[in-house]
């Protein structure tokens, strides 16, 4: 997918283009909805990273678990029901995708430290 090539090049706006592209020609494809709404995540379009999402909540699919669950969470809405069954269902999996999480988190708290 040309969408992943963008992310890995930091091009976030190309790969969610190309992404949400994806998954518009082809809507029941879980992978192009869960590149979206990861990139959109990263952008911190919560509510339409969920809404991407929702139709795929009922496979159990962990990547998805989690991520709907951390777009309800920066919605401020609790996301912890999918967040723990994403751990149950891949222990190691959730555990590297909070890692993602955590890096991400010490990246934007020092880049908003650096701008004070």
């Amino acid at each position: 997918m040309l969408a992943l090539s963008y992310q890995q090049a930091g091009q976030v706006q190309k790969a969610l283009a190309f992404a949400l592209t994806a998954h518009e020609a082809a809507p029941e494809k879980v992978d192009a909805a869960l590149l979206s709404a990861e990139l959109l995540l990263g952008l911190g379009a919560f509510k339409e990273a969920a809404k991407l999402l929702a139709p795929f909540l009922q496979i159990n699919n962990a990547r998805v678990l989690f991520t709907y669950g951390m777009a309800l969470t920066g919605q401020n809405l609790d996301g912890g029901k999918y967040l723990d069954e994403a751990k149950k269902l891949d222990p190691q999996g959730y555990d590297q995708q909070a890692g993602k999480v955590r890096d991400i988190a010490g990246f934007l708290k020092a880049q908003g430290d650096a701008d004070e």
